[in-house]
């Protein structure tokens, strides 16, 4: 669909482009009175936002799309909608309110039994919680997160996990641990060929 031209130029920088697209497809919602449209265009526009970096006005669009998608039951969405929310709070400082809408999207994935959004659903939870300045709790989230991420062989996904628990443990001095995760991160960035990206985290 349009929506998804629209994302694809964010991703490729040419945001500016994307969201002139988006706004677009959103008039015509509007004025058509296209109401199951507007979730999924609310939440291409939340992520444009984020991608240039505009928090504000991505969290205005994921608002609309969250609104949108209970009136018109778009449960397709809405833990996708619920988790961005999630993750603009947090990053905003606000990570009581973040993990509120963060735990609420896990639940929804976890009843649609799907293992890939659960696992990214848990690596934001310990995002947050790593905000917060728990950082056991945010271990414990990395920990399941890369259980799934090892379990669907993402090993992109589990180079970070492992990067970030390593990073947790530097803070609280747990030098044997730290070393023994980034010594895990080596093994997977070596198979990946990631050698440079991993030598930023390893020195």
């Amino acid at each position: 669909s349009n929506n998804w031209a629209g994302y694809i130029y964010s991703q490729l920088g040419e945001t500016e482009h994307a969201i002139e697209i988006l706004m677009k497809n959103l008039d015509y919602a509007e004025r058509e009175d296209i109401s199951e449209y507007l979730p999924e265009v609310n939440l291409m526009l939340g992520f444009a936002y984020r991608d240039f970096k505009d928090n504000t006005n991505a969290l205005k669009y994921f608002e609309a799309a969250k609104e949108s998608a209970e009136q018109t039951g778009a449960e397709g969405h809405l833990s996708t909608i619920l988790n961005e929310i999630g993750n603009l709070n947090s990053i905003s400082g606000n990570t009581r309110a973040g993990l509120e809408f963060q735990m609420k999207a896990l639940e929804m994935r976890k009843k649609q039994n799907n293992l890939a959004l659960v696992g990214f659903s848990y690596n934001d939870i310990a995002n947050s919680y790593f905000l917060a300045k728990d950082h056991l709790k945010a271990i414990q989230y990395f920990k399941e997160s890369l259980k799934i991420q090892k379990q669907l062989s993402n090993d992109w996904a589990a180079f970070y996990c492992y990067v970030n628990i390593a990073s947790i443990f530097h803070e609280l001095k747990k030098n044997a641990l730290q070393k023994a995760y980034l010594d895990s991160a080596k093994t997977v960035s070596d198979e990946l060929r990631l050698k440079p990206v991993y030598q930023l985290y390893y020195e």
